[in-house]
């Protein structure tokens, strides 16, 4: 009987043991929610940031695609200016000369207009080659520098 007994008294120790284990584990379940809770909402705010970050990404490119368009506009507009001043200062040039060149002519200058002639040939392969040079780009070989 005492061995009955004491297997009793022992029972609800035993159930006793078993409770603190069981609030213990709902207590750690309680609080392992409550860290993944917060870890999901941390989640959902940095996809959020993200989502903004990509979102300003987006109007920067945008703005900047924008402005580099104008800045197209302007550089080709700019160019092409530039030729037609060039073709200007060209026509008027040659013009010049070719006045000059026609007076000397009439006005029995022959050496004048051979003078003249001669400068604006010299003058012509001067240009020309130095706009070849100028629009050739070289391409340097590599086993040339080693």
């Amino acid at each position: 009987m005492e061995k009955q007994k004491s297997s009793m008294s022992l029972q609800p120790l035993n159930s006793h043991i078993e409770m603190t284990k069981i609030e213990e584990y709902s207590k750690m379940f309680e609080k392992d929610l409550r860290v993944k809770e917060q870890e999901l909402l941390l989640k959902k705010d940095e996809l959020e940031l993200r989502k903004q970050s990509e979102r300003h990404a987006y109007t920067y490119s945008m703005e900047m695609l924008k402005v580099k368009k104008e800045d197209r506009t302007e550089y080709i507009r700019h160019l092409t200016l530039a030729k037609r001043n060039f073709y200007i200062f060209m026509i008027v040039t040659l013009s010049v000369i070719v006045f000059l060149i026609y007076s000397s002519i009439v006005n029995n200058k022959d050496e004048l207009a051979k003078d003249l002639i001669r400068a604006l040939i010299y003058i012509i392969i001067a240009l020309g080659g130095y706009y070849c040079g100028k629009n050739i780009n070289f391409k340097k070989d590599d086993n040339l520098e080693k």
